[in-house]
């Protein structure tokens, strides 16, 4: 006990000093003026006890006398004299603070925050002190309040048990940051609960250092605080230690457990054995007022109570619960009254059933007295009656058998069973990932969730990432359409979680997030969050859920409250280079109140980029095989892989692995939905490789297969056959009659050797030349017209073939000129004039090469600078410009003779030569070929470095032992060093070099050029020999043979890949090739001029909206129709293929089911129909009367305009199913229906032919 217990204190002074304490304290801190405590005023001696049993003199009250009020009037024996009116309630409370919990002396660091209060104060006030001073409700406010009773004893519960209780509260409470309260006790199942919230803490700790802390609360009643006196402080900045290895011989004395987060102490007044009512009345009232909706002044956070062992006090407890309404769940195998309460249960019920009474109190109480080992009669009958109160209650009662492997989901359904609000329940499903009790939930409410609930529920299901509760809710009567608009998807970039990639790629671009953009406030309800728009007035604010508890917002901080759609419209253009969604724009300027107004057309396909950006890759599948445009969504994804892949550090390995691995499998639906829609329409390459997203303004999957590098897409034989087709513009000829029509052009219009097909435009809306937007267009109406012969012309000189012909014939004369001219035209003269020709040829290749280059660039865009410069054509361009210009500059400034400049021409020459190259890339057979011969020789490069390192100390060694004399480092030197053992590597030995004999050289000569003979320099070179030429080469040999193997089978893809960049830049490409670019630009540059001065400046830049009131997305071309129902029905294909994702998609089950069902109705109607009619038919030919058969008489006998009519009704013009349980009880009932005609008409049947047998 501390000094201050000891000192006298008159209750007076201390009621006074407390209220001037409370006065000159701060607001935050007079809250605990609101709690006070009770003390007994009159000490009366218990009989029985004297000071070797109790260590000291106790009173009637429970405490002992040393722990007494000095001031209390002393009475040794007379019990009469004392009374409860003896203990007195006292303001402000005299214990609070923080606890610092030691063991032996030795700090554990670890706190908890405690309270006394007393069993008299306002409940409410407890929980206003809970959630402004405790925070009970910040940062996150808990959705599952778990109240455990128990003995504070040790229990006997067998390990695996113990060890199911431990994991089963661990996996209730982490989901939903659920708030514990148990007894507190630092033994039994009190400890237990305390290493729960300790380790749920910890796993918390490791999935996000954000994450809310999990409460643990522990309740009890201050007269059974071991070592109470230490908490008393005067102060909450009062340090006050507490010794929680101390143990207390009574066993009614309980020690704190230091894995608590905070106590809360009821003092009735009374200490020690005593029972301790009223604080168990008053614990269940804050359990109440927790469960209480708002409105009323609660938390409405769902509660529910886990018994776990226990005795007489604990059926009291579960007693108070079910009055209440507060579910129950008793662990069995737990031991105590868990193992006997369903007996007890039992046998209240047989007793009530089969004596339509409560009798049988005797057999009841035998019962509990042999159970429970009292026999206190006043005790066993109180207890008999808690029995019978549960037993009439027992709905809310549920049983958890642990020795059968049972889990504590049953706490979940034990609160669902009770719940009147079904968001909540649903909030409590999405928390555990429960879609099966969340299914029961929605078929069992009796008024579905509005819009605005399901709207909550789904931007809950979609933060978290739980794809199978978004089915559920896309299985209810969810309009997607009008759930996500710009507000709304805004905010899913602002409130998702794991946004490194996101911010990595943020940051990679420089894109810097405004600091004074709007800000966001956080709701809470249950388990979800809502965020509105803080910095606009207040009429401009559109919340996603209306919630009825405004004191509960909270400001909070969100690391990611900054981004706005405009910073992931420029976060595009980086990273596929072209994309410019409007509506994305439109938040850097429009209100919030437009915003929420403005709606997406394909909700799916912004939902896939959100989840795609943020690499949640299970929710980018889920998303993507509910929207359109599969094709184009799965290669953006692929792209936004690969790039998010390059962005990672060196470091981040498995991370990288993991976006690859994920780019390949976007890849591989691509290619599979390409493969299923050639099987439903083989000639999908007129429609294939140009599907888009209009709204995103981006390119179409050929640009974007190039950008992200799908090599596998784009050697698809339906991909390829659509490139094909680009290149030669639908003009079919064979390759040796092709070249001759380009210059004789009257060939072009003989049949027999070239074919023209005409060629439908890319997917686009001429939104401009529309001349009816709301008239219908028949894909099937598609009239093929005869070619004009001037559209025949444009349709061969502009196709890439025709300019890659033209270009390759004109390249050869250059190559055979400049060999020519380099041989014999470079004389004496400052310029011959086939110099003179030949630099106006090489100026003009130079020239059409840097108009190719900025042709691409302007293709590229800046936002992909990367891939620009990975193209090979760019740098051979350049190289190939800056080579001319060099010497071009060196001819006119050394002139001919000079060495540099015939090297330059020389080396000019072989280039040239070598530039052929890049044409044979495009042969079907060379071009294979050409990259297994690029591979080879990268690796050969590469093997260099091994050669180097034996063929250089071997060169310097041999010269040393040779050269003596040598003391200078000269060219000729290294060039001895390098020259000789570089060619021995092919078998060129030059062993006179070796001998040390040379023309001009005296044996013993000291000239540094003359060698001297050395018998060591034949041992280093047959060393060498041996290493280099044997062991290196022959195994640089056996590298090459292995690249080929690899090669080989990837090759073909690298190949096509290789292909669609020469596709794009011979389409890019002038007509007319080189010398003659000079012509076609001038026509080209004058023509721009006329056009710019006769239709004046014009935006040429259309960019389609997403507004469903747009002309654009009104009229569709027959093109996009079709290919869109190619697409839907590929996608079916490719559900049907792969049982996984068949299981994985609601979207096509839902379909199945609706014509399942439908025809099913429409079978069912015309079944039902059919026996009508002959149930009818046979009725008149009856001889029996009508009422023996009610069923023909009253239900069927209709007239035959009213059988057609059944008959012709078709099941598809219903209005659609409302739910699943409405659609089985209307199967069940037309079968019933059909199942009572059958029968009428087999008895019909049969008595047809008994009469026809009788006559």
């Amino acid at each position: 006990m501390s000094d201050k217990d000891s000192e006298p204190t008159d209750l007076k002074r201390i009621s006074l000093q407390a209220s001037e304490k409370f006065s000159s304290e701060p607001a935050s801190q007079q809250l605990e003026s609101q709690f006070g405590y009770k003390y007994c005023t009159k000490f009366v001696l218990q009989a029985g006890y004297t000071d070797d049993e109790t260590k000291g003199k106790r009173c009637l009250c429970g405490e002992l006398k040393v722990n007494h009020s000095h001031f209390a009037s002393n009475i040794e024996q007379d019990t009469t004299a004392w009374s409860t009116s003896n203990i007195v309630y006292v303001r402000p409370t005299n214990a609070h603070g923080t606890i610092h919990f030691q063991e032996s002396g030795i700090d554990l660091q670890q706190t908890s925050q405690y309270i006394r209060i007393s069993d008299t104060d306002s409940p409410e006030d407890v929980l206003n002190y809970l959630s402004e001073m405790w925070h009970f409700l910040e940062p996150k406010r808990p959705r599952m309040c778990i109240s455990v009773a128990c003995e504070p004893t040790d229990v006997q519960i067998v390990e695996s048990n113990r060890q199911k209780i431990f994991e089963g509260l661990i996996k209730l409470s982490l989901p939903t940051c659920a708030l514990l309260i148990a007894n507190g006790v630092n033994t039994g199942v009190g400890k237990i609960i305390g290493k729960v919230q300790q380790r749920t803490h910890l796993l918390q700790l490791a999935t996000s250092q954000d994450a809310p802390p999990i409460r643990c609360l522990g309740v009890l009643p201050w007269g059974q605080v071991h070592h109470s006196p230490s908490l008393v402080n005067q102060s909450t900045g009062d340090q006050v230690n507490y010794n929680c290895n101390a143990a207390d011989g009574s066993g009614v004395m309980y020690t704190l457990s230091p894995d608590y987060s905070h106590f809360l102490f009821i003092d009735d007044g009374f200490h020690y054995d005593h029972e301790h009512r009223t604080f168990n009345e008053f614990a269940v009232k804050i359990e109440q007022r927790i469960s209480l909706p708002t409105l009323e002044g609660g938390w409405a956070i769902p509660t529910v109570l886990v018994v776990i062992g226990g005795d007489h006090v604990t059926i009291a407890a579960v007693t108070e619960r079910i009055k209440l309404g507060i579910p129950v769940v008793i662990l069995k195998g737990s031991g105590g009254i868990c193992d006997t309460m369903e007996t007890f249960i039992s046998f209240c019920r047989q007793n009530r059933v089969s004596s339509g009474s409560d009798d049988g109190e005797d057999a009841l109480i035998q019962l509990l007295q042999y159970s429970l080992g009292e026999y206190d009669e006043q005790l066993l009958a109180q207890t008999a009656t808690n029995c019978r109160e549960i037993e009439r209650n027992e709905s809310l009662l549920t049983f958890c058998d642990l020795d059968a492997n049972d889990g504590l989901d049953v706490v979940l359904e034990a609160l669902l069973h009770i719940s009147k609000d079904t968001m909540t329940s649903l909030s409590l499903t999405l928390d555990w990932n429960r879609t099966d009790l969340a299914k029961s939930v929605f078929m069992s409410a009796k008024t579905p969730p509005s819009q605005r609930d399901l709207e909550f529920l789904f931007t809950e299901a979609i933060l978290r990432e739980n794809h199978e509760m978004l089915k559920v809710i896309l299985e209810q009567k969810f309009n997607l359409q009008q759930y996500l608009n710009v507000e709304v998807l805004q905010y899913l970039y602002q409130a998702a979680a794991n946004r490194k990639s996101f911010e990595r790629s943020l940051s990679a671009f420089k894109i810097k997030v405004n600091k004074n953009t709007r800000q966001h406030c956080i709701k809470h309800y249950g388990s979800m969050d809502l965020t509105i728009p803080q910095q606009c007035p207040s009429y401009e604010c559109q919340p996603i859920v209306q919630l009825d508890d405004p004191h509960e917002k909270k400001s909070v901080s969100n690391s990611g409250s900054n981004i706005q759609l405009y910073h992931v419209n420029r976060l595009m253009k980086n990273l596929i280079g072209h994309f410019d969604c409007v509506y994305y724009e439109l938040t850097s300027t429009t209100p919030s109140r437009e915003l929420g107004q403005m709606r997406f057309q394909n909700p799916f396909q912004e939902l896939f980029l959100w989840a795609a950006l943020f690499q949640k890759h299970e929710l980018a599948l889920f998303f993507w095989h509910r929207s359109t445009d599969g094709i184009f969504l799965a290669i953006v994804g692929t792209c936004l892989a690969r790039r998010h892949a390059a962005l990672t550090t060196v470091s981040e390995t498995l991370l990288k692995e993991e976006l690859s691995a994920n780019a390949d499998e976007f890849e591989n639906l691509a290619v599979q939905m390409v493969n299923h829609s050639a099987a439903i329409y083989p000639d999908i390459k007129t429609a294939l490789p140009f599907p888009t997203k209009r709204t995103w303004n981006c390119k179409d999957v050929v640009w974007l297969g190039l950008i992200g590098s799908c090599r596998r897409f784009l050697s698809v034989l339906e991909i390829q056959d659509c490139v094909h087709s680009e290149w030669t513009s639908d003009v079919d000829a064979s390759p040796f009659i092709f070249p001759l029509g380009l210059f004789i052009p009257p060939l072009l219009f003989v049949k027999s050797l070239f074919r023209f097909e005409e060629r439908p435009g890319r997917l686009a809306v001429d939104h401009q030349s529309t001349s009816d937007s709301n008239e219908p267009v028949d894909p099937g109406e598609v009239i093929i017209k005869e070619i004009s012969p001037k559209k025949k012309l444009t349709q061969v000189y502009t196709s890439p073939r025709a300019k890659y012909t033209l270009n390759l014939l004109s390249y050869m004369a250059l190559t055979i000129f400049a060999a020519y001219t380099a041989i014999y035209h470079i004389g004496p003269a400052p310029f011959s004039i086939p110099e003179v020709i030949l630099c106006v040829f090489l100026i003009a290749l130079s020239l059409d090469g840097l108009l190719l280059v900025l042709r691409l660039w302007r293709s590229c865009g800046c936002y992909l600078a990367g891939f620009f410069f990975s193209l090979p054509v760019v740098w051979i361009e350049v190289l190939s410009s800056l080579q001319i210009l060099i010497c071009i500059c060196l001819r006119i400034a050394l002139g001919p003779d000079s060495l540099t400049v015939n090297g330059f021409i020389a080396a000019l020459v072989l280039w040239l030569f070598l530039r052929f190259f890049v044409f044979f890339v495009s042969n079907q057979v060379l071009g294979p070929y050409l990259i297994t011969i690029f591979r080879m020789f990268a690796v050969a490069i590469t093997f260099q470095a091994v050669i180097l390192t034996i063929l250089i100390p071997s060169g310097i060694v041999q010269q040393a032992l040779l050269y003596p004399s040598r003391t200078e480092l000269t060219w000729q030197a290294i060039k001895d060093v390098v020259f000789f053992n570089y060619y021995r590597l092919f078998a060129f030995m030059q062993l006179e070099e070796i001998s040390g004999e040379k023309d001009g050289c005296f044996s013993n000569s000291t000239d540094p050029d003359c060698p001297t003979a050395n018998f060591f320099v034949p041992v280093v070179l047959s060393v060498y020999a041996l290493i280099a030429t044997i062991f290196l080469i022959n195994f640089l040999i056996a590298i090459f043979n292995d690249v080929i193997a690899d090669v080989k089978a990837a090759a073909i893809e690298i190949w096509k890949y290789d292909i669609l960049l020469q596709l794009n830049e011979y389409s890019a490409r002038f007509i007319l090739p080189p010398p003659f670019t000079f012509i076609e630009g001038s026509l080209r540059f004058l023509s721009r001029i006329k056009g710019k001065l006769s239709s004046g400046s014009r935006d040429s830049t259309d960019r389609f909206s997403d507004d469903p009131a747009a002309e654009v997305d009104k009229k569709m071309t027959a093109r996009q129709q079709a290919f869109g129902a190619i697409e839907t029905l590929a996608r079916i294909a490719l559900l049907q293929s792969e049982d996984q994702v068949v299981k994985n998609s609601i979207l096509t089950r839902q379909e199945r089911m609706e014509t399942t069902t439908k025809g099913l109705l429409k079978s069912v109607k015309e079944t039902s129909c059919f026996v009508a009619k002959a149930v009818n038919k046979l009725h008149g030919s009856l001889q029996r009367p009508a009422a023996k058969d009610p069923f023909a008489a009253d239900s069927f006998d209709y007239e035959q305009e009213d059988f057609d009519d059944f008959a012709l009704s078709d099941a598809t013009t219903a209005e659609p199913l409302p739910s699943i349980a409405e659609l089985k009880q209307g199967l069940t009932d037309l079968q019933s229906q059909i199942s009572k005609l059958t029968q009428i008409l087999l008895n019909s049947v049969r008595a047809t032919a008994a009469q026809q047998k009788e006559a």
